[in-house]
């Protein structure tokens, strides 16, 4: 009895281990810097920002490139965003925004900056945008939104930037609170180098490791600690928050359309969020054999994106086939890894074409139901069939109405049906797509992603505590009256039946 004790107390703490470790990064994206607008008002604007001090390495030289993932409160306003400069105005750097354009200056010393006129493209409100700007002291200066050059001009004189001895600021003016920036900042990057259009689109949607070449400063404020947060390269020139204790200041959960460390092996990443464009924000329409059309992201849902790149698979393979897949199986050899920030459905559209980079190409035009949307958690795992397509044009194939998940995604064509249509998953798909949070859980229990099936909860004794039948995809569960402990919740729609272990505590 002891042992068996023993035993559950050490599954119960693997369990909180877990959740711990999957709590602390929620999105992809992971945390960001957020300053509340209305909260921030309310406490009669406190100043509030990030200090990363004063150290020679923010002194880039002749070359040099910021970038920033952004959501503010408003774009139309003129805000700072990061940089370092004297009360001179003859060094250092800014990064800001105002009327809608991406607003950097540069002093070599002279003032560099590139004209702005009229409303820019950025939308008003509720949409991330990644800003970059590079600079040559014997080229030119150019200003980048999401990757696309949006100004530039030639810099004259042709001075390097001039040294400055103020820290490097994040979130206002290095001079002045008065142009203090609200919103959310993520994925702060500088560089002693000119980064090219290719580098910085390659880059944008990644996480970096650190250890980059240029790389001066990198902070993604993925783990901060209370006040501080890190820089992420060898240079460890760390900031803290001033005024860390205001209501309007938190770490909040990015959605800035960055994937996790997986995706920075894969090559072409493109991304569906609201931001993009003012038209174009739900399609990502590549040339590497898919392309994603996010059916559910609408305007001003800035919490919803897909980022999405491959491994360079060519041709087809027989390997890592699903469970009782025929014998005749074959699956592209290109794999897409998946991130998705939100809950929503969308179109997956495969090119069999581009899909195979010049190598033997996939059954073309052959019968819907038997091409399967092939899903795994893991690389090196088996995949698992997901759905059938819902249409065939000629090298093109399509599945409508599916929720994606993080992970990695093919396509496999047999003479066996080896999924449902798009409308009907099978259990080991909905294993991966339904949401149970928070676990461990005191008051409630969120669900989300079950509409449609019968839930009930076991206590380890086998007696059942509580128990509804969802109708809707985001469903909470009270836990009042429920005592402490470990759980099985029991998931049932047809003949689709799994079970998941939950704790709960006081």
């Amino acid at each position: 009895m002891r042992n068996s004790i023993v035993k559950l107390s050490s599954f119960i703490l693997m369990l909180l281990f877990l959740t711990i470790q999957i709590q602390a990064q929620e999105t992809s994206a992971g945390k960001c810097y957020t300053l509340d607008y209305e909260l921030w008002k309310a406490a009669d604007y406190p100043d509030v920002h990030g200090n990363c001090g004063s150290s020679e390495v923010f002194n880039p030289g002749s070359e040099f490139t910021m970038e920033v993932w952004v959501r503010a409160y408003t774009f139309g306003l003129n805000m700072k965003i990061m940089g370092r400069t004297s009360l001179s105005f003859d060094d250092g750097y800014i990064l800001g925004f105002e009327n809608m354009h991406l607003y950097s200056q540069i002093f070599n010393p002279d003032n560099q900056e590139i004209p702005r006129s009229g409303n820019g493209p950025m939308e008003q409100d509720s949409a991330w945008f990644h800003l970059s700007t590079t600079y040559s002291a014997t080229g030119k200066m150019i200003n980048y939104i999401n990757g696309i050059e949006v100004g530039s001009r030639t810099v004259y004189p042709q001075n390097s930037i001039s040294a400055s001895a103020e820290p490097f600021i994040i979130g206002r003016a290095p001079w002045d609170f008065a142009w203090a920036y609200n919103g959310d900042i993520d994925e702060i990057r500088l560089w002693n180098s000119v980064r090219t259009p290719e580098q910085i689109t390659e880059f944008m949607f990644k996480e970096l490791k650190g250890d980059e070449s240029n790389l001066l400063a990198y902070y993604n404020f993925n783990a901060p600690n209370e006040a501080s947060f890190f820089d992420k390269t060898a240079n460890d020139n760390h900031g803290t928050i001033n005024n860390y204790d205001e209501e309007c200041f938190f770490w909040d959960n990015s959605y800035a359309p960055v994937g996790n460390q997986l995706m920075y092996e894969m090559k072409d990443v493109h991304a569906n969020w609201f931001g993009k464009s003012s038209s174009e924000y739900s399609y990502a329409v590549t040339e590497n054999g898919l392309s994603v059309l996010a059916t559910g992201i609408n305007e001003k849902e800035f919490e919803k994106y897909i980022v999405f790149g491959h491994n360079e698979g060519t041709g087809i393979t027989e390997n890592n086939a699903p469970e009782n897949a025929p014998v005749d199986f074959r699956r592209l050899e290109r794999t897409w890894y998946l991130n998705q920030g939100g809950s929503f459905k969308s179109q997956a559209v495969f090119n069999l074409d581009d899909a195979a980079n010049g190598g033997e190409l996939l059954t073309v035009g052959g019968n819907e139901n038997l091409y399967t949307l092939l899903y795994r958690s893991d690389e090196n795992d088996d995949f698992t069939a997901v759905n059938s397509a819902s249409e065939i044009h000629g090298s093109v194939v399509m599945f409508n109405s599916v929720e994606l998940k993080d992970g990695y995604y093919t396509i496999s064509y047999s003479s066996e049906q080896l999924a449902d249509p798009t409308t009907s998953i099978n259990q080991s798909y909905y294993k991966q797509i339904i949401d149970i949070f928070p676990n461990p859980a005191s008051d409630y229990l969120n669900i989300r992603n079950a509409a449609n099936f019968n839930v009930e909860i076991y206590d380890i004794l086998g007696e059942k505590v509580w128990a509804e039948n969802i109708t809707n995809n985001e469903y909470r569960i009270n836990l009042s009256g429920i005592k402490k402990g470990l759980y099985i919740l029991y998931f049932k729609k047809g003949n689709t039946v799994f079970t998941e272990r939950i704790i709960i505590t006081e």
